[in-house]
C-alpha cells in the first residue's frame, strides 16, 4: 500500500471524527437551551411577577402563602387565656391582664380601674367606681399581696371580695364590684396596708 493511500485514509478519519465532535457539541448546546430559565411575561395588569419560570418542568417558584399565614391578619385579636387562673364568683387571680369570665364584665358602660400594690401600700388607696365596674389589683411589690374586704381576718363585710390566696409579684387579682357601698379592704398578709373602694350606682 502506497504512502499516498495511507494519507488519504488518515485524512478521512480526521474529517469523520471532526464531524462527529461538531455534531455532539451542537446537540449538547440544544439540550441546555431547552432547560434555561426565562423571565415570565408581564401579567395583564402590567406588573411583572417576582419569580422565574422553569420551562422544562412548569415550576414557577412563586410563593403561595398557606391559609394559616394570612388567617386573622393584622386585625386579629388573641382570645383571652385562662391559664394559671382561679375564678370564684366575680373574682379571679391571673398573671395576665385579661378577664377570666367575660360574660361577667360585658357591657358598654363597664369601666376597668387599676390599683397597684407597691412598697407595702395600695395606690391609690381610695378609689370610686360605678356598680359593675372591674378593679384590677396588680402586685408590683416584692412581697405577697392578698386583697380582701375588712375586717381582718374574717373578711365578712364583702365576703366575695377576697383573693383567697396570695398574689405573687407581677400577678394580678381582678374583681367586679356589684354591691353599692363603701368597702374597706386590706392586704391579708400585711393588714396595715389598707384601701377603700367606693361603689356608686
Amino acid at each position: 500500500m502506497s504512502a499516498k493511500i495511507i494519507y488519504i485514509i488518515i485524512a478521512a478519519l480526521i474529517l469523520i471524527g471532526g464531524g462527529l465532535y461538531i455534531y455532539d457539541v451542537r446537540q449538547r448546546s440544544s439540550d441546555l437551551s431547552n432547560n434555561e430559565f426565562v423571565l415570565p411575561a408581564e401579567n395583564p395588569s402590567g406588573a411583572s411577577q417576582n419569580s422565574l419560570q422553569n420551562t422544562s418542568n412548569g415550576n414557577t417558584g412563586i410563593y403561595q402563602p398557606k391559609p394559616s399565614d394570612t388567617q386573622g391578619g393584622a386585625d386579629a385579636v388573641a382570645e383571652p387565656s385562662t391559664d394559671n387562673s382561679q375564678t370564684a364568683g366575680h373574682n379571679s387571680v391571673t398573671d395576665e391582664t385579661h378577664f377570666s369570665d367575660e360574660s361577667d364584665i360585658d357591657g358598654n358602660d363597664v369601666s376597668v380601674q387599676v390599683v397597684s400594690y407597691e412598697d407595702g401600700a395600695f395606690i391609690p388607696s381610695r378609689l370610686s367606681v360605678k356598680q359593675g365596674d372591674v378593679v384590677i389589683f396588680k402586685n408590683s411589690d416584692q412581697g405577697g399581696m392578698w386583697p380582701a374586704s375588712d375586717p381582718h381576718p374574717s373578711h365578712t363585710n364583702y365576703p366575695e371580695f377576697d383573693a383567697k390566696a396570695a398574689i405573687a409579684t407581677g400577678q394580678i387579682f381582678e374583681f367586679k364590684f356589684t354591691k353599692i357601698g363603701t368597702w374597706g379592704y386590706h392586704n391579708h398578709l400585711k393588714p396595715a396596708a389598707k384601701g377603700t373602694i367606693i361603689v356608686t350606682q
